[in-house]
């Protein structure tokens, strides 16, 4: 009796007021700064709506028990187990949709491929008729038809049981037999049907492991799902043994464990919001990003990069990185185009461009037209809201772009609009393939890399041959005040 008086006076209390202060004060920032990278980029509207079915989950369990001599046992799990269930629901949601999305993306990839090489008809039409199911079952409502169709069958069933066996179930929260084989059932029923749903969803999410985690979400994923698992292992491991506790350890436990999967859920990304862009390019980096250019600048480098990517389904950088180079080039070189305060304010670490106040200059004969459909193409494509092919960009340049193309206004009229509209945004996408896939891609195509490598040594010593520099020559420093002219080979 005294164990139970201090958990429903000290433990439930101090708990409730703990999960009601932790849980507000995150789900404000997440809400807040759900346009900033990297929530953004993490499904933010389903992770916020499962942060707050977690959250409700465990301070309803603590805060039951504090009345638990004034309510039922049967209200008790409907009310409790409701938003414990449309937390694994939306889960499920989200693992399939990250699946179904990735392979979404290989299978437009596919097509796209099979069209230009104008291959089998009937295979693009079934790649074709697949990308249409999956843009009916990514729509918001498919989710919303899932979980409501879920929880209500759950409910109906629990209800239907309950009333069936109300003498058992009907007894206040401090008087339910626990041991009651009636009772165990109708409290389980819940319990088995998410622990399948949460089965399913640890699968997807182990599932996405060929996935690039550039915003860090499958990993999210997996540890939201190995917690899971273990809340309902300590469950199922305790429950047999209810009647020999004086005091119920399992509900606190299973509130300790909600919260940490809130953490994973919403805390993790919101802090992550506060940490320096992990796409911004600094000084020192700018060698390597030269090398890793020109490893992109050849035909083999270029296609089995192209290769490592679609096998990470991270393809879309590449093509964006491929799009915006395109873009660049197709004006005219040595005009200035970027006029002063076109990027957003530089940030330390962040890439680092020309200005000019110079006129923009379209080669060829193109009309500023053309090059404003172009990049309109690649904001709509890679950029934009519900972007296709969406990439991993810093919540400023997101900003931007979406004030730049979305305004209304003719953006050929606007400062900032000619060859470098995007070459902030492909700098950063460029660092970011090199930091998250040049290491693989090195072991990989082992043999390709090095034959890059052996073909840049080869320049150089070809370079040093035709200017006649000898490398036991000091090289020349500017201020030793005498001249250096080298001798022709």
């Amino acid at each position: 009796m005294y164990a139970t008086s201090v958990a429903s006076y000290v433990v439930y209390p101090v708990l409730t007021a703990v999960f009601v202060v932790y849980y507000s004060v995150v789900l404000v920032l997440f809400w807040r700064r759900w346009r900033l990278s990297p929530i953004r980029h993490m499904m933010p509207r389903h992770m916020f709506l499962a942060s707050v079915f977690a959250a409700c989950f465990s301070t309803l369990i603590c805060f039951a028990h504090i009345v638990n001599d004034t309510i039922s046992y049967f209200a008790f799990i409907i009310i409790c187990q409701i938003p414990f269930c449309l937390t694994c629901d939306i889960y499920v949601v989200i693992g399939a949709s990250l699946y179904l999305a990735f392979n979404k993306t290989q299978d437009q990839l596919k097509l796209n491929a099979l069209a230009q090489q104008r291959g089998d008809v009937d295979r693009q039409m079934e790649i074709a008729r697949w990308i249409r199911v999956s843009n009916t079952l990514l729509k918001p409502r498919t989710g919303v038809i899932f979980m409501a169709i879920s929880v209500s069958a759950q409910v109906l069933v629990q209800t239907v049981y309950g009333l069936y066996h109300w003498a058992d179930v009907s007894n206040t929260m401090a008087d339910a037999d626990n041991a009651n084989p009636y009772v165990s059932t109708f409290t389980n029923v819940a319990v088995y049907k998410s622990l399948v749903n949460t089965l399913i969803f640890v699968v997807l999410a182990f599932r996405l492991r060929i996935v690039v985690d550039a915003h860090g979400m499958k990993q999210n994923l997996k540890r939201i799902g190995k917690w899971s698992l273990i809340g309902f292992a300590v469950y199922l491991a305790l429950y047999p043994f209810m009647k020999y506790f004086v005091f119920n350890p399992s509900n606190p436990i299973t509130a300790v464990i909600a919260c940490i999967v809130f953490t994973f859920s919403a805390t993790i990304p919101v802090w992550q919001t506060y940490q320096p862009d992990h796409t911004a390019v600094d000084d020192a980096t700018h060698i390597k990003l030269n090398m890793f250019e020109k490893l992109l600048n050849t035909k083999a480098g270029y296609d089995a990069f192209y290769d490592q990517l679609t096998r990470e389904f991270a393809v879309e950088n590449l093509l964006f990185w491929t799009e915006t180079e395109t873009f660049r080039k197709s004006f005219q070189s040595g005009r200035g185009i970027i006029r002063q305060g076109f990027f957003p304010d530089h940030q330390a670490g962040s890439v680092s461009l020309p200005t000019d106040t110079g006129r923009v200059d379209l080669p060829n004969g193109k009309d500023a037209d053309s090059a404003a459909q172009m990049a309109r193409s690649i904001y709509a494509k890679y950029i934009g809201n519900d972007a296709p092919l969406e990439v991993n960009l810093s919540s400023d340049l997101f900003r931007y772009y979406r004030a730049f193309f979305e305004s209304g206004d003719d953006i050929t009229t606007k400062d900032g609009f000619g060859p470098l509209l995007f070459a902030r945004a492909s700098a950063c996408i460029l660092a970011l393939m090199e930091s998250n896939s040049l290491a693989h891609f090195k072991v990989r195509h082992a043999a390709v890399w090095q034959g890059f490598l052996d073909s840049l040594q080869e320049a150089t010593v070809l370079d040093r041959f035709t200017i006649g520099v000898d490398d036991s020559i000091t090289p020349h420093r500017p201020d030793a005040g005498t001249s250096h002219s080298p001798s022709i080979a």
